[in-house]
């Protein structure tokens, strides 16, 4: 029985991914949303004006209409993002398109995302894990990315 039991948690410990793993959600219009979540905050990746991406910071407590977030993935140099904040959720504003992609490809090949506010220190930190197939769910729904 004991053998059965411990095979049993193996077996489904196998097929179910890691907490923290990155996730596609096809049921988000028009096109679905990748996210994945730190402990306190996430990042959520969608499909914005003319299939653009739009990213938005969620989990966000602190209640500013804008605020400035440094972004750093692995060992990149940190990056600073302005956005716009409504009630836990904040769309960060890419400026660029190139921006946009060189961002997404961070994402796609990096580990974890860290999140901090300018001047302010550290939120938290981003697993990537599952990050390219939950991005490339979203790509091959329409989105121009």
């Amino acid at each position: 029985m004991k053998r059965l039991v411990i095979t049993a948690f193996f077996t489904l410990s196998a097929a179910a991914p890691a907490l923290a793993d990155w996730q596609y959600d096809p049921s988000i219009a028009p096109a679905g949303m990748a996210s994945g979540n730190g402990a306190s905050t996430g990042l959520a990746v969608s499909c914005g004006n003319g299939g653009l991406p739009a990213f938005e910071i969620t989990g966000y407590t602190l209640g500013n209409p804008q605020e400035d977030f440094v972004l750093q993935i692995d060992a990149n140099p940190e990056d600073l993002y302005f956005a716009d904040c409504q009630g836990t959720r904040c769309l960060l504003d890419m400026d660029t398109m190139e921006r946009a992609q060189s961002f997404m490809a961070q994402l796609r090949a990096g580990s974890v995302l860290s999140v901090g506010l300018y001047r302010r220190g550290s939120l938290d930190s981003i697993p990537l894990a599952g990050s390219s197939a939950a991005l490339d769910q979203l790509s091959a729904r329409g989105c121009g990315f």
